[in-house]
């Protein structure tokens, strides 16, 4: 007996434009959030990681959580 599998649906990614991220980072320098908001562009940062980031993690590199293992960040 043979087991059919769907197949897996063609997913498009949404690219901002150079002008929507314009809009969107002044958009936060406004709600005083741009540098999370331009780590989370800039890295691809998803929106779990970037919660369990610490400031100062953010801030020190050295103490920056590999992008593999965003939970690693709550023991820093």
């Amino acid at each position: 007996m043979a087991v059919h599998y769907p197949k897996p649906k063609k997913v498009g990614a949404n690219v901002l434009t150079p002008a929507e991220v314009e809009d969107y980072l002044d958009a936060a320098e406004w709600l005083d959030y741009l540098p999370i908001f331009l780590l989370a562009l800039t890295a691809g940062l998803r929106q779990g990681e970037l919660i369990v980031l610490k400031y100062s993690a953010a801030t020190n590199v050295s103490n920056f959580p590999p992008l593999n293992s965003p939970l690693s960040c709550l023991s820093c």
